[in-house]
C-alpha cells in the first residue's frame, strides 16, 4: 500500500475497507484489515468487515476469527444485538466446515440473545434460520411457512430489505414443496426482482440465485434452470472470480451439462467447483457428488466410488449414485439397504423422487414385488401433485419396468413410449437412450424382432455419442444375441414358479433368515428341476423360470415340488408357500434365452395361482391324463387380448 498503515487514523482504513467491499474488492479489503491488525485495535465494525471480506475469497478460517473477535468486542459494548446477529453468522460458518457442535452451540447462543430483543431485525433472521431448519431437517412444511412469515413480518416492519427478500423466497420454496409449484415459483421470481435492480447485498443476491436453480432441479425444470444459471454466471463475474458463490453455481451448472450429454466439460467443471469449495465442505461434498454421477455413467466405476466415498466422508449422503454404482459391480442388495435407509429419513416429496426412483428399479430386479408397486405408486401421486413433466416421466419409467416384469409388456410399452417423448421435449440424451433401451427390450420380448433392433440401434448410437461405456456394450450384447437368433423354433414346457407373501414373511423372520430360507428354497427347487431333465431359463429374487422337454416332466416336477415343500412343512413346522404355472407353446430364442409372447402368457398364468397352488394352460392340458387336472376355467390377464383357458393341476396324494 502507498501509504504506512501505522500513520492511517482508523476511520480512514475503514472508510478504504469499506469503499473495497462496495466495489466487491475483497482481497484488497483483506489486505487493508489484516495489515491494520498489526498497529491497531480495529474494532467491531473492523472485525465485521474482514469477516465478512475473508468468506468472500475463500478464507474461511480468518472469517471465522474476525467475527468471533467482533462477537466479543459487541458484548463488551452492550450492543446485544449485533452480537446475536454475528452468533448466527458464525453458526452457519461452522455448519459449512461440518462442525456440527460447534455450529449448534453458536445458534443457541444467537437464540438466547435474539430471543430478548425480538424487536430488532437481527431477530427476523433468527427467525428465517428457524424455518429453513424446521425445512430441510424436520420436514415439517407447516411449521417453517408460519416461522417464514413470522420472519418476513419482522422484516417489514424494521424495513430490512435482505430479510424481506430472502424470506418471500423461503415462503415460495416452501409452497412448492408443499405441491403448490406455480404459486410457489412466481413468488421466488417476483423476489428476484430486488436482485436484478441491485436492492440487496451480494450475499443475499447468492443466497437467491442457489435457490431459485435449486427448486428448478427439483422439478427437473432444466430448460428454467439454464435461464437462471446463465443469469447467475454473470452475476458472479461481476462480484468476484474466487468467492463460494461462483464455485456453489459452477456445482449447478455441471450437473445441468450432465443432464445435457456433455459429460466431459461437466466433470471439468465440478472438479474446478470443488477446487473452490473445499473450504466449505457442505457444498464441496455436493461438486465430488457430480463428479461421482458423470463417472459412473462413463463407466469409470472405480473413479465413480472414490468421489461417492469422498463425498460421503464430507458429509453428504452421496444418493442415488452410490447405491446405482453398488447394483451395477453385482452389490445389489447393499445398495438396496443403502436406498430404503435412506428413504426413512428424507419425507419431502421432490426430495424422494431419485431415491424412489432408484430403489424401485432394484426391487424390480430382487423380485421385491409389493415394494416395486408401492414405490411406483408414491412415484406417481408426486407427478401427479407437481405436475411436471419430468417427474411425470420418471414415474412412467418405473411403473413401466414393473408392469414388465409382472409380463404385461404391452402395458409397459405404452408407458416407455410416453416416457420418450417427454425426455424428448426435454432434450435429455442419455434419458432418451435409456427410454429407447427399455422400448427395445420390451419388442424383443414380445417378438417383434425387426422394431426392437430399431429401437436398439438409434439408443447404442445415442449411447456411443456420450460415451456411456457400460450402456453400449449393453445394448451391443442384445443386437449380437438378436443376430444370432435362429429361424427355427421349438416346442416347450414352461414353467414359473415364486414364493407367495414373501414381503411379509421378511418381515417377520428378518433378512438374515430370509436369505437362508431363500438359500434352502432354491437348493430344492433345483434338486427337482434338475431330476425332472428341466433347464433353468432365469432366477430372480425367489422366483424361477424353467423349461422342459415335454408337458409331462414339467406337471411331475410340479407336483414334487408342492409334495416335498408340504412333507416338509409337516416334519419340520414350517416351508414356504409357492405358487407354479406351466403352460406349453413354440417358443422361440434370442441367443440361448426363450423369449416372445408364449413366456408373457406362461409367466401370467402363474399369477392366477395361490399358495400351494399349481395352474396349467388347458391346451397343454389336453396331451395328458385328464385326471391330474380339475375343472377348466377361463381367465383374463394382463398384456394378453383373448382369455385363456387353465386347469388346476392336482398334486396331493
Amino acid at each position: 500500500m502507498d501509504q504506512d498503515i501505522g500513520q492511517i487514523e482508523q476511520g480512514d482504513y475503514l472508510s478504504q475497507a469499506e469503499e473495497a467491499i462496495s466495489h466487491h474488492e475483497w482481497a484488497k479489503a483483506v489486505d487493508i484489515l489484516l495489515s491494520a491488525t498489526e498497529v491497531h485495535d480495529i474494532g467491531a465494525d473492523g472485525y465485521e468487515m474482514l469477516g465478512q471480506a475473508a468468506w468472500w475469497i475463500g478464507r474461511q478460517k480468518v472469517s471465522i476469527d474476525a467475527r468471533e473477535k467482533a462477537y466479543a468486542l459487541r458484548i463488551g459494548e452492550g450492543d446485544f444485538v449485533r452480537a446475536g446477529r454475528l452468533c448466527l453468522f458464525i453458526a452457519e460458518l461452522y455448519f459449512y466446515e461440518n462442525a456440527q457442535a460447534v455450529g449448534a452451540y453458536w445458534f443457541r447462543l444467537g437464540k438466547e440473545i435474539l430471543e430478548k430483543h425480538k424487536d430488532s431485525a437481527a431477530y427476523g433472521w433468527y427467525l428465517r434460520a428457524e424455518a429453513q431448519s424446521a425445512f430441510d431437517r424436520d420436514s415439517d412444511l407447516d411449521g417453517a411457512m408460519n416461522i417464514a412469515y413470522r420472519a418476513l413480518g419482522v422484516a417489514k416492519e424494521q424495513g430490512d430489505p435482505n430479510l424481506e427478500c430472502l424470506s418471500r423466497h423461503d415462503i415460495g420454496r416452501f409452497l412448492m414443496s408443499a405441491g403448490k409449484v406455480t404459486e410457489g415459483l412466481q413468488i421466488m421470481e417476483d423476489a428476484m426482482s430486488l436482485v436484478m435492480s441491485g436492492q440487496v447485498e451480494a450475499m443475499t443476491s447468492g443466497r437467491l440465485f442457489c435457490n431459485m436453480i435449486d427448486a428448478c432441479d427439483q422439478l427437473v425444470d432444466f430448460q428454467r434452470a439454464g435461464e437462471w444459471d446463465t443469469v447467475a454466471r454473470n452475476w458472479c463475474e461481476r462480484v468476484g472470480h474466487s468467492s463460494g458463490f461462483p464455485g456453489i453455481c459452477r456445482v449447478k451448472r455441471a450437473g445441468l451439462m450432465r443432464m445435457k450429454g456433455a459429460w466431459v466439460e461437466a466433470e471439468q467443471e465440478a472438479l474446478k467447483a470443488k477446487q473452490e469449495l473445499m473450504h466449505l465442505y457442505a457444498f464441496a461434498a455436493k461438486a465430488i457428488y457430480e463428479v461421482g454421477e458423470i463417472r459412473l455413467r462413463l463407466g469409470n466405476y472405480e473413479g465413480a466410488e472414490q468421489a461417492f466415498k469422498e463425498s460421503h466422508a464430507l458429509g453428504f449422503h452421496s444418493l442415488p449414485g452410490l447405491a446405482i454404482l453398488y447394483d451395477a459391480q453385482g452389490r445389489s442388495k447393499a445398495a438396496c439397504e443403502l436406498l430404503e435407509n435412506a428413504l426413512s429419513d428424507v419425507q419431502l416429496p421432490l426430495k424422494r423422487v431419485p431415491l424412489i426412483s432408484a430403489l424401485g428399479k432394484l426391487a424390480i430386479k430382487l423380485n421385491k414385488k409389493d415394494l416395486a408397486h408401492q414405490l411406483s405408486a408414491e412415484l406417481s401421486k408426486i407427478a401427479a401433485d407437481f405436475n411436471s413433466e419430468a417427474i411425470h416421466a420418471t414415474a412412467l419409467d418405473l411403473s413401466g419396468l414393473a408392469a414388465s416384469a409382472m409380463g404385461d409388456y404391452e402395458k409397459a410399452l405404452e408407458a416407455f413410449r410416453v416416457t420418450l417423448k417427454y425426455w424428448l421435449n426435454a432434450r435429455l440424451p442419455y434419458e432418451v437412450a435409456h427410454a429407447r433401451l427399455n422400448i427395445a427390450n420390451t419388442y424383443s420380448k414380445l417378438g417383434r424382432n425387426e422394431l426392437a433392433r430399431l429401437e436398439w440401434e438409434t439408443a447404442l448410437g445415442e449411447f456411443e455419442k456420450l460415451g456411456a461405456k457400460p450402456d453400449v456394450e449393453k445394448v451391443s450384447m442384445a443386437i449380437a444375441r438378436d443376430s444370432d437368433q435362429p429361424a427355427s423354433v421349438e416346442k416347450k414346457a414352461l414353467m414359473f414358479t415364486d414364493i407367495v407373501g414373501s414381503t411379509a414373511l421378511i418381515s417377520i423372520i428378518g433378512d438374515a433368515a430370509w436369505k437362508h430360507l431363500v438359500q434352502w428354497h432354491d437348493k430344492i427347487l433345483r434338486g427337482l428341476f434338475e431330476q425332472h431333465r428341466g433347464k433353468e431359463a432365469d432366477h430372480a429374487g425367489d422366483g424361477f423360470f424353467v423349461s422342459f422337454d415335454t408337458a409331462q416332466d414339467a406337471v411331475r416336477c410340479a407336483q414334487e415340488i408342492q409334495r416335498t415343500l408340504l412333507k416338509h412343512r409337516t416334519t419340520q413346522g414350517f416351508a414356504p408357500n409357492v405358487r407354479i404355472g406351466i403352460h406349453c407353446a413354440q417358443v422361440s430364442y434370442s441367443d440361448s434365452t426363450i423369449v416372445g409372447l408364449e413366456v408373457h402368457k406362461a409367466a401370467r398364468i402363474a399369477s392366477l395361482a395361490d399358495a400351494g397352488q399349481i395352474i396349467a394352460s388347458f391346451e397343454m392340458a389336453c396331451d395328458l391324463d385328464a385326471s391330474l387336472f380339475g375343472e377348466r376355467k377361463t381367465a383374463t390377464v394382463k398384456g394378453i387380448t383373448d382369455p385363456i383357458e387353465v386347469v388346476m393341476v392336482e398334486w396331493k396324494e
